[in-house]
């Protein structure tokens, strides 16, 4: 008994002497009591962990393993500190102290781990992702098309790099040719092929290139003339023969079905092994023709071939609520059982990954479209009227809706129903006096949208209405 009360006042005189040291120690420096007894208790704990014998348990310290098991909460700031002042040591010192800190302070160490593996995804989800951005940049052109905005960001932020070879297929008009101009926005150009100008077998000539005596054989061909929107690099030149490089170009085929079967296989090599090779013959004046031969080596390049083949189809699966991958599938299958003359070879479509657009949902993405359209058609208006205004928006969009939505597809018939409206006003602008004292006002009812006009009266300093209102039912 006396030992005991002999070996608690030798603890106590120590404890007291330390605290007198940390005294001394923070006033040298010039910090807090706190500061150095917490760096004192470290030190005691990692002497623990390094050698964990029961002489060495920092027991004084209030951070013995058993001590620390009757309320772990309460350490943690102080552990997981512990655990971050680690990282200055070696590998091999920071492992064992780390593992003895899992053997003899399990419930901490699981604590700290959770809220570092926490820490760890938070900060991940912070760091803008690629995909995310691509996403979100793409959508800002194209509306109603995610499957499709999806599909494509994922395929371009992948791990491959290289030349990327794509085909969207669909109903016209939703969208398929936005998504490529969208797509160019993050490359350094953009050239289109409009294939529908070369439907006959000697077309192919025009485009690719004819040999030596044959029509047209005396002519850079058009592939080669259009590339130069995208600057090709010369790599290399041996005689008559060149070789350039197209670097960070989309390149669209629009309406890819419409060209020549020969056409179509013409683009085998560039879909497969990216590059074309192009000869041609230069006449000369004094030493006769020469025939050269062009090379174009592709890289980083997207190319995107859109189609409508099947298109009827394709709505239908969208409408049965096919998945995107499911239709894609569907349309290589239709090629392949229910040919037509403008179907793809099987070798060419395997080339390329297939993408599926369908209708624009109705609702507030159909009327996002619309108010595009609407806004770009008010802004021109105003430059030329007094005063251009819309009486409860909303509205006037969800009749404009029911006027233009059909079945969700070409949705160009919007630009052509505004154009539309403009001759209309420019029909009646004659008797609404001068422009520069007009008001339009767009409005609209249950189920049609009208405008209805106004002259400014100086005299009166108010507007007078000088028309019956006009219906913008054009149907």
């Amino acid at each position: 008994m006396q030992n005991t009360n002999f070996n608690s006042m030798n603890c106590q005189a120590m404890v007291e002497q330390i605290w007198n040291y940390a005294n001394q120690i923070a006033q040298i420096k010039n910090c807090s009591v706190e500061d150095v007894a917490h760096k004192l208790s470290k030190e005691a704990l990692k002497k623990f962990l390094e050698n964990p014998t029961e002489q060495n348990k920092p027991t004084h310290h209030k951070l013995a393993p058993e001590q620390v098991d009757e309320n772990p909460s309460s350490c943690y700031n102080f552990f997981k500190s512990f655990v971050y002042d680690l990282q200055d040591l070696s590998h091999d010192r920071r492992q064992q102290i780390l593992l003895n800190l899992q053997k003899y302070y399990p419930n901490i160490s699981r604590m700290i781990s959770n809220e570092l593996v926490k820490e760890k995804v938070h900060k991940h989800l912070e760091k803008p992702s690629p995909f995310i951005h691509l996403v979100q940049k793409l959508s800002e052109s194209v509306i109603g098309q995610d499957a499709a905005v999806n599909l494509m960001a994922s395929s371009l932020t992948s791990t491959e790099s290289g030349n990327r070879v794509f085909m969207f297929v669909g109903p016209s008009g939703v969208g398929k040719t936005e998504l490529a101009k969208a797509v160019a926005k993050t490359k350094q150009s953009f050239v289109t092929f409009l294939m529908n100008q070369y439907q006959n077998d000697y077309d192919l000539s025009t485009f690719m290139g004819a040999s030596t005596g044959y029509l047209g054989s005396d002519d850079l061909p058009y592939f080669a003339k259009a590339l130069e929107v995208c600057k090709p690099s010369l790599i290399s030149s041996s005689g008559l023969d060149k070789v350039y490089e197209v670097e960070n170009a989309v390149i669209l085929f629009d309406e890819f079905e419409k060209a020549h079967s020969k056409i179509k296989q013409s683009m085998l090599n560039i879909f497969s092994d990216f590059f074309c090779i192009l000869r041609y013959t230069q006449p000369q004046i004094f030493s006769g023709n020469q025939n050269l031969s062009v090379r174009y080596q592709f890289k980083n390049c997207i190319m995107i071939a859109t189609s409508n083949m099947y298109q009827d189809h394709i709505l239908e699966a969208f409408k049965s609520n096919f998945s995107i991958h499911g239709i894609a599938e569907y349309f290589k299958k239709l090629n392949s059982e229910y040919p037509t003359k403008n179907s793809y070879s099987k070798e060419l479509l395997s080339r390329m990954k297939v993408i599926p657009f369908g209708p624009i949902p109705s609702g507030k993405l159909y009327q996002k479209i619309i108010k595009r359209h609407l806004d770009n058609f008010l802004h021109n208006l105003r430059k030329k009227f007094r005063e251009v205004s819309i009486e409860n928006e909303d509205k006037v969009l969800s009749v404009l809706e029911k006027e233009l939505y059909d079945d969700g597809c070409d949705i160009r018939k919007m630009s052509r129903y505004f154009l539309d409206i403009t001759r209309l006003i420019h029909e009646h602008e004659h008797r609404w006096g001068s422009s520069s004292d007009v008001k339009i006002m767009f409005y609209s009812d249950s189920n049609t949208a009208y405008i209805k006009t106004f002259t400014f009266i100086d005299l009166m300093n108010c507007y007078s209405e000088v028309s019956e209102p006009i219906s913008l039912k054009l149907s």
